[in-house]
């Protein structure tokens, strides 16, 4: 993706974690010049691949009816947390 297709998703649509990130980044002008922008496209196709999976896991409880995690719960499993 180009900047500017970048940014007009970015404004046009509802924002992944990483979009509002980078949205933040140019509103408080702090986007360094020659921002790694192959980067932020990598961040974000992990985060699709992320959501997707997630997705792809509660579709699937769905139908076994394996419901015993709760969303929290699938979390801290998926990303390996700790509970305090």
């Amino acid at each position: 993706m180009n900047q500017n297709i970048i940014m007009k998703t970015i404004m046009e649509n509802k924002q992944t974690a990483v979009q509002w990130i980078l949205k933040e980044l140019i509103n408080d002008d702090c986007l360094p010049d020659g921002f790694p922008f192959e980067i932020y496209n990598e961040a974000l196709n992990m985060e699709k691949e992320q959501i997707m999976n997630s997705f792809n896991t509660a579709i699937k409880h769905q139908r076994t009816r394996d419901l015993h995690l709760n969303a929290e719960q699938y979390y801290n499993e998926t990303y390996n947390i700790k509970d305090n």
